[in-house]
This record gives structure tokens, sequence and C-alpha cells, in this order.
């Protein structure tokens, strides 16, 4: 064997060697090592598209905090000369009927009391009720002018009754209120109401639901929708029906809401709750491509 040759083998056989301690002590630990990382990264990912409203819900949160603040503050309340249960009793089912939803409810007399010219009477509330007409019920009670309160109030959920539509749970509240009168007082009571915003938070709510809600409100379905052009931040897209809608940051669409729109990217984005799982989906800018055909004379 030639000089040569031995040390060509001895040298192919030193490559291999260093290769096989590089493979097995640097190249498997590391891709072990990306694919840890990758794995919590997905963790995270997760994590953060769970919590992406989490801050605009405390900023909302907070302005409705100074709000009350203010209405407790300039509050102006009046109390009538007469009161007994049938009064108060029509009093609430006026409240009642104002209601987007009205609904049935039992109500009670439980006691009187009269200090220094001041008459009180307790009454015992009971319903079955969506939570969002119970808010706006309690929202009408607190910002008419005339003083009733709501001192107790229970509230349990209503196991929903086979074949019940999803948006019509139910819950059960039992309330104490308390309506005043006074000799000094007016009867003169006006019954104009600032404007009610539905609630968007329900704690009756189940987080995960087997069966989607249906589109009542026949906002944009993603599935199958295209993005057809972005025009000065707003997108225009078109669903599976071929109905065109015009969207800004922040609208509403069938399970969520558009979060971002890239006009540079040419792609919008999702963010939608499938029954208490969250998910984004981007829908990008459909590019028509028109080929060119050349007819032959013959």
């Amino acid at each position: 064997m030639s000089y040569a040759l031995r040390n060509t083998i001895i040298l192919t056989v030193l490559v291999i060697l260093v290769n096989s301690i590089g493979w097995f002590f640097i190249v498997i630990p590391t891709r072990k090592e990306k694919i840890k990382i990758q794995s919590q990264l997905s963790v995270l990912t997760q994590k953060l598209i769970a919590d992406a409203n989490l801050a605009n819900d405390i900023v909302l949160m907070e302005k409705e905090i100074k709000t009350v603040e203010k209405r407790w503050l300039t509050r102006k309340k009046i109390l009538p000369i007469d009161e007994n249960s049938r009064i108060t009793y029509s009093f609430i089912n006026r409240m009642v009927d104002t209601l987007d939803n009205p609904f049935p409810f039992d109500f009670d007399f439980n006691g009187e009391k009269d200090t220094l010219g001041v008459t009180s009477r307790k009454y015992s509330f009971r319903a079955d009720v969506p939570y969002a007409s119970l808010d706006e019920f309690i929202f009408t009670i607190e910002r008419h002018k005339r003083l009733l309160v709501i001192p107790d109030f229970q509230l349990d959920f209503k196991p929903p009754v086979e074949g019940e539509p999803y948006n019509e749970y139910k819950v059960t509240v039992h309330a104490k209120m308390v309506a005043y009168s006074a000799a000094s007082g007016s009867n003169e009571i006006p019954d104009d109401l600032p404007e009610y915003h539905v609630t968007p938070w329900n704690p009756f709510r189940p987080l995960v639901v087997e069966k989607l809600p249906k589109n009542e409100e026949g906002l944009l379905e993603v599935d199958g929708a295209k993005l057809i052009a972005i025009l000065k931040n707003k997108a225009y897209i078109q669903d599976k029906n071929n109905v065109l809608t015009v969207l800004e940051e922040g609208d509403p669409v069938y399970l969520g809401f558009l979060t971002t729109i890239d006009p540079v990217l040419a792609k919008v984005k999702f963010t939608l709750n499938y029954g208490g799982f969250i998910r984004i989906r981007e829908l990008d800018l459909v590019r028509e491509v028109q080929t060119k055909t050349k007819s032959r004379m013959n």
C-alpha cells in the first residue's frame, strides 16, 4: 500500500469519526432543543390568542366604572307621595314591557316601615329570564327617576330545556326590592331613560358548547369568504353567497370579529370563537390571473 493511499484512508476515517461525534453530541441535542422550544412557543401562542381581548375588556370596564361613578355622584331620584303594592307592581310591569324581550315574573309584598315621614315597602321578585334581559331590566330600574332599590339578589343557572336555542339559556333570579315614598314627594316622575347597550358578557353562558349558535344577525361568515379589496383601512369581503360586506377593524362577524387589516401583505385576520375554542383565520387578497389565448385562422 502506497504512502499516499494510506494517508487518504486514515484521513477519511478521521473525517467520519469527527462527523459522527459532531452528529451525536451537537446536531441531535440541538434538534431536540429546537423541538422543545417550538413546543413551548406553541403553548405561549395559544395563551396569547386566548387573552387577545383581555386588554380591550379592561379598558371598557374602566370606562364603565367611571361612567357609573359619575352617574352615582350626579344621581337625582324622586320619591312618590303614594306607594302600595298595586302601584309598584304596575311600575315594575311597565319597566319589563319596555325591554326588548319581556318576561313573566312573580311579585310579593313582604312588609312596610315608616321612618321620619319616609315609607319603605319591601317586596320579593322572582323570574326565569335570559341574562341579557335581566341586565337590561336592572339597568332600567337603576336609571329611572323613581327611587326603587334592589338590596339583595341571587342568580342561578337554569338548566336548558331540550331543543331550546343556545342564545335563550335562562337564569333564575330571586331579588329583594324596596320601594320608597314620602309625604313631601311627587308623583310626577318622568319615564325618560338613557339608551341601553347590550352587555357583551354573560357569566352563565357555557365556555364550551357542543353546537355553534345560529347566525341570527346575518353577520359575515368567514368560512368560504373571499377578500376582494382593501381600500382606506376597509376590507371588502364577499361571502359564499356572493354578498359583499365592507368591514373595519373591530367589526363583528359570525363567531368573532375582524382583528387586523394589513394592506401591505394584502390580507386580513379574524379572531373566531368555535364553541369556546379560539382560532385565528386569515384571508388573502384574491388576485385574478388572466391568460391570453391566440386563435388560429384556418
